[in-house]
């Protein structure tokens, strides 16, 4: 399906895809994030880590329009934006796949995908609807159901992979997943994460949520870590280890004093869909905001491992086809 061409332009490509700056928002008495802070570069699989509670799915529900924060600033491309509503993030190229889905269940699997495609034409036949499942199913390794089955009448699983497939249906310049591996095979994890890696290398910027360490290392670039409510550490995947981001998370959940774990080499996704150690992690061919040790905004104290020294680099610009009229 034809897709707009990206507005994205070579002067802005250095910038992040994505900035959410001292985000801060409270329910109740309950303080869910305080200036937590994210950058997103284009090109990138970025992981958000953090126990439970820790204002992950908080965060990016406020960065796709579906709840408004008390405080702070986003930006994309360097400039402040404001969505309405998560169907203005979608139609912006922000798409967020949710924990819980979000689906129609009165209604059937490609009904449901016409909805979650951007790219859908407003009149469509049956015919190319049910035609677009049987596609999307191919291209990203995921089963659908079939085009006719009700929503409602599907398992968790299936309904989760309807709404991943719907987002990378789009195209997005800007892609969350909320814990989409949960509920997927590890064959179906290894195919999702391809997936992910060709969005990223034509300039998408992916935000994955996931509680496994093992999938960071195997297919991110960069991590975010939040500890009740703040951003604790951002870096590299190459200049971090399982043991040291497993002791944060132990550290951020208050359940005493971290402790590294056994192991912790970086993985690999091999050709056959498995998750495998590796003894280093590849960095040619990547993005070289992805490459350096020193590519971060200038915002946190200098003194904090957290910290974020300003340079300079140049990320990838999508090119996209337009679409007709």
């Amino acid at each position: 399906m034809p897709i707009q061409p990206s507005k994205k332009s070579s002067s802005s490509s250095s910038l992040p895809a994505l900035e959410l700056r001292l985000i801060s928002k409270r329910f109740g008495e309950t303080q869910a994030l305080s200036e937590a802070n994210l950058f997103v570069f284009p090109g990138e699989i970025h992981a958000l880590l953090g126990e439970n509670g820790a204002g992950k799915s908080t965060l990016v529900s406020i960065a796709a329009g579906r709840l408004a924060a008390d405080s702070g600033e986003i930006l994309r491309g360097g400039r402040t934006v404001r969505f309405a509503g998560a169907r203005d993030a979608r139609d912006a190229g922000l798409a967020l796949v949710p924990q819980h889905d979000l689906l129609v269940g009165a209604v059937s699997v490609a009904d449901n995908l016409a909805l979650l495609d951007r790219n859908a034409p407003f009149v469509e036949s049956a015919r190319a609807r049910r035609t677009r499942v049987a596609r999307l199913a191919e291209a990203f390794g995921l089963e659908l159901g079939g085009p006719d089955d009700r929503v409602d009448a599907l398992p968790v699983g299936t309904r989760q992979r309807i709404e991943i497939a719907g987002a990378l249906a789009g195209e997005p310049d800007i892609l969350i997943l909320d814990e989409p591996t949960a509920v997927l095979s590890p064959d179906e994890t290894a195919t999702l994460f391809a997936a992910l890696r060709r969005q990223a290398d034509a300039g998408a910027a992916i935000v994955l949520i996931t509680h496994r360490l093992a999938e960071v290392f195997a297919g991110a670039d960069r991590l975010t870590l939040l500890a009740r409510g703040r951003t604790v550490k951002q870096c590299l995947i190459g200049e971090t280890t399982a043991a040291e981001i497993g002791g944060l998370l132990i550290a951020g959940s208050g359940a005493g004093k971290a402790r590294a774990p056994a192991s912790h080499a970086p993985y690999s996704l091999s050709k056959k869909g498995a998750l495998t150690r590796a003894s280093k992690s590849a960095t040619s061919g990547r993005p070289p905001h992805l490459r350096s040790k020193s590519f971060f905004p200038s915002l946190f104290p200098p003194a904090s491992s957290s910290s974020f020294s300003p340079s300079t680099a140049t990320g990838r610009t999508r090119s996209r086809p337009r679409s007709p009229g």
